[in-house]
């Protein structure tokens, strides 16, 4: 029992600086060598509590990844599969990003990229830039258009 008090008190302190979710308490919680019934016991106490929240999780992840991290949609989609979140809830989240804005972002974040791919042939740019948005996890579609638009 006194574990168990001592374990949930330090994940509910770490809950209150940064957003959690389920899968990286866990992970947290395993490498620390503890048996998996005394880790659903933490985790359904920190879910009951609200210390945990999958929304909440989700909406604060996307919000950071995509105005801070300038990350597209397939990035933020593929980071957030991997902590095991639903994917439902995921599309709902990403589906809330305007799109006016999802395209106006990159877009100002290409045209800062087209102006240092310098000595390149018109070509060679386009290719560049292309490679640089999809590295950024943004639609092939999206980084198409935006490529076209600079670079006309």
């Amino acid at each position: 029992m006194d574990d168990f008090k001592t374990w949930l008190q330090k994940m509910q302190l770490l809950c209150t600086h940064k957003e959690y979710c389920q899968f990286e308490i866990h992970q947290k919680l395993k490498s620390s060598n503890l048996n998996s019934n005394l880790i659903e016991r933490i985790d359904e106490q920190l879910k009951e509590q609200q210390y945990i929240d999958e929304d909440r999780y989700i909406r604060a992840f996307v919000h950071d990844k995509f105005w801070l991290n300038r990350w597209g949609k397939i990035k933020i989609r593929y980071a957030l599969q991997q902590k095991q979140l639903p994917e439902g809830k995921i599309e709902k989240v990403l589906n809330e990003i305007d799109d006016e804005a999802y395209i106006q972002h990159f877009t100002s974040l290409a045209k800062a990229k087209w102006k240092s791919l310098k000595n390149l042939d018109a070509r060679m740019r386009q290719q560049k830039l292309i490679r640089f948005l999809l590295g950024r996890g943004i639609e092939y579609e999206i980084a198409q258009k935006i490529t076209q638009e600079i670079s006309a």
